[in-house]
């Protein structure tokens, strides 16, 4: 395996895990609004969580899972869900930054 196919995996890894973070995102925001009502209300009812506009009675989603605002809810199930959720996100952050780290260092040694 070249250097290079090894970063073109790494960039579809980190693609594929941002991917798999907001799907999660995804159903976590549904479970939140279906399920917990009153911590929805709470939130402000935040329609625009996923595109990360921020409005001064909740934040974002990434807030709210950074904050762990979601043990208000109680449900078990739901909080573990969402600390592997809050887990997925800083893998995937870090591995997307990464991926542009070493795929610069890589163009930069190639240009010389």
């Amino acid at each position: 395996m070249t250097i290079s196919s090894s970063i073109t995996a790494l960039a579809c890894l980190a693609i594929a895990c941002l991917v798999a973070c907001i799907a999660g995102t995804l159903a976590m925001v549904h479970q939140l609004k279906h399920r917990f009502p009153a911590t929805w209300q709470a939130e402000g009812n935040p329609e625009k969580w996923l595109a990360l506009n921020t409005s001064p009675a909740s934040g974002h989603v990434l807030g709210f899972l950074d904050e762990r605002r979601y043990l208000a809810t109680s449900s078990a199930s739901f909080i573990h869900f969402c600390n592997a959720l809050r887990l997925a996100w800083r893998v995937a952050l870090i591995l997307f930054a990464a991926t542009i780290i070493v795929g610069a260092v890589w163009a930069a040694r190639a240009q010389r």
